[in-house]
């Protein structure tokens, strides 16, 4: 931690022109993507079980054994060199992408390598194995949760959403990046501990969207509206609270999905449950200003998009519910 300090307090004290001659004669970028990807190619290929058994065998180990105690200390060591390298890499693009436009030369940089967008996929991707790597060395193994894929999930989501389609063309041009994608919002749907990353990987769909109408046929394919539809409907049923934080990025990706494809609208307008959770978040959100303001906004942009007439049927049965 202190020497991913020391970098980004260097990073910020450095001017735009300074860091642009910097990336540029050293060919940071290259060198960075290139040495990044080493490092997660070899604690990918570690078994967190052997290095566990390694790790207890030798602390049950005599004290004394300099032949044991050497070779753990030095494992310990590199696994944990290892995880803060990659955790300071991705706090480095997170820093230089969050202001891209002010960065845009060293950005196009980092986007001119192909290797990248799989190197950050994967980060999010393996976010199992990072905490089954953290474990062999925390104290508290039952909370321990590696900080790496959310890192990287962030820069995925400023990478998807520049104004530089390059890593929009990679992602999608890949076989299984839509795929991808979707099981990303299955599986960081599941868990609190992950709603962040969902959040980010949310945040990607609309921007993806936006590249060509030639991909809307594999967002068709890959059922993204009746899966973020089941989510919405969901989180109202399950938590009020989660529901509250989560239902406007949802319904804003879900605009994306029906402005992008007649099809996908078609689909959402016959899903009568999900009209009826619509109509009920945007008018029980409606004149509170401090927790449901952009929930109403988000919800009222969806239903004008989707039609009057879809949700004239609900309207006419909660004004009779209101006169009885």
């Amino acid at each position: 931690m202190e020497h991913t300090q020391k970098i980004m307090m260097s990073l910020q004290t450095m001017t735009y022109s300074e860091l642009n001659q910097v990336f540029d004669e050293y060919d940071l970028c290259n060198a960075l993507v290139a040495n990044l990807t080493a490092v997660l190619e070899r604690v990918l290929d570690l078994d967190p079980d052997a290095v566990q058994l390694f790790i207890n065998s030798a602390r049950a180990s005599s004290a004394t054994e300099k032949a044991v105690l050497t070779p753990l200390r030095a494992l310990l060591q590199t696994l944990h060199h290892s995880l803060e390298f990659i955790k300071a890499s991705g706090l480095i693009f997170d820093y230089l992408f969050v202001d891209s436009y002010r960065y845009e030369q060293i950005f196009r940089l980092f986007m001119a390598n192909a290797q990248l967008v799989a190197t950050v996929v994967k980060m999010v991707t393996e976010h199992a194995k990072f905490d089954s790597v953290l474990k062999c060395f925390s104290k508290n193994k039952e909370q321990a949760r590696s900080a790496i894929p959310l890192v990287f999930a962030k820069v995925f989501f400023k990478m998807l959403t520049n104004q530089c389609d390059a890593a929009k063309i990679v992602f999608l041009q890949s076989q299984t990046g839509v795929k991808t994608l979707k099981s990303w919002l299955t599986t960081f749907r599941q868990s609190r501990a992950t709603y962040e990353i969902y959040l980010y990987c949310l945040g990607t769909v609309p921007a993806l969207l936006t590249l060509s109408q030639s991909y809307n046929e594999d967002f068709i394919d890959a059922g993204y509206v009746s899966l973020l539809a089941r989510q919405l409907i969901s989180f109202q049923e399950e938590d009020n609270s989660s529901y509250i934080g989560m239902v406007t990025p949802l319904l804003l990706a879900l605009k994306a999905l029906v402005t992008a494809s007649p099809e996908m609208k078609e689909e959402l307008k016959v899903n009568l449950e999900l009209i009826n959770v619509l109509y009920t978040a945007v008018s029980s959100s409606y004149g509170n200003r401090s927790h449901t303001a952009h929930m109403h906004l988000a919800g009222t942009i969806l239903m004008c998009e989707l039609g009057h007439e879809v949700f004239s049927k609900v309207i006419g049965e909660r004004l009779f519910e209101m006169k009885q």
